[in-house]
């Protein structure tokens, strides 16, 4: 990553800066009306795409084993309304910076706003990312003062791998158990999830302990000492 020159920040040419969330842009903004810098700064609310099976994978259309090798799925627009604002907000121009969180889920975040930016701009426009580990003041100019060119494609690549293992063994868990337990009972859906099974089987597992328990005797050890 090369860090873009200070001039883009503080000699008149606009930015638009997008946080993860509406309380880091309120942060930023302080700091970008502090420095004096000619910038819009606007935010998301996380996740404003998210991925979806492709057509012709609708529920009976596959065997649950087709879906797991399925490798390339569409995106789907799952936030309307932070899509409209920030296509009213590129519509203005400027120099796109990301102020996401400065993580995997961050970058993929910032990959969505940047894939919004192309379709009002057009083209493969140069894009700026902030990085910073808190809303300090102090952080945040010094990020605002030194910006990077470019996202961090590994880091989109990591988190897009996990958003879409996630649907596809989910989608094809989901089906396949849901599937095999109609055979012997009249069950809706039996959902599966990368994360959500896990922490269900904590829940049920500490429900277990709670359930068995059973009190024991217990000694307590008391003792008077004199000088």
């Amino acid at each position: 990553m090369k860090n873009a020159s200070d001039k883009n920040v503080l000699n008149g040419e606009k930015l638009i800066i997008v946080a993860e969330k509406a309380s880091v842009a309120r942060a930023i903004k302080a700091v970008v009306s502090a420095a004096k810098a000619n910038a819009v700064v606007s935010s998301v609310r996380g996740h404003m795409m998210e991925a979806d099976l492709p057509d012709g994978y609708e529920w009976g259309a596959k065997h649950p084993f087709e879906i797991i090798k399925l490798r390339k799925v569409v995106d789907k627009i799952s936030d309307n309304r932070v899509f409209e604002q920030l296509v009213n907000v590129f519509s203005g121009g400027g120099l796109l910076v990301i102020a996401t969180d400065n993580d995997s889920e961050g970058e993929l975040i910032g990959y969505e706003i940047l894939q919004v930016y192309r379709r009002v701009t057009g083209g493969e426009p140069v894009v700026y990312r902030m990085r910073f580990n808190s809303v300090d003041r102090r952080e945040l100019l010094a990020s605002l003062r030194n910006l990077e060119k470019g996202l961090n494609m590994r880091w989109v690549e990591k988190a897009r791998f996990r958003q879409i293992f996630d649907l596809v063994t989910g989608a094809a868990f989901t089906r396949l158990l849901t599937l095999s337990t109609r055979r012997l009972a009249p069950v809706r859906v039996i959902s599966w999830g990368s994360c959500q099974t896990p922490t269900l089987n904590f829940v049920v597992e500490r429900e277990k302990e709670i359930q068995q328990f059973k009190p024991q005797k217990y000694w307590v050890i008391e003792a008077t000492l004199r000088k």
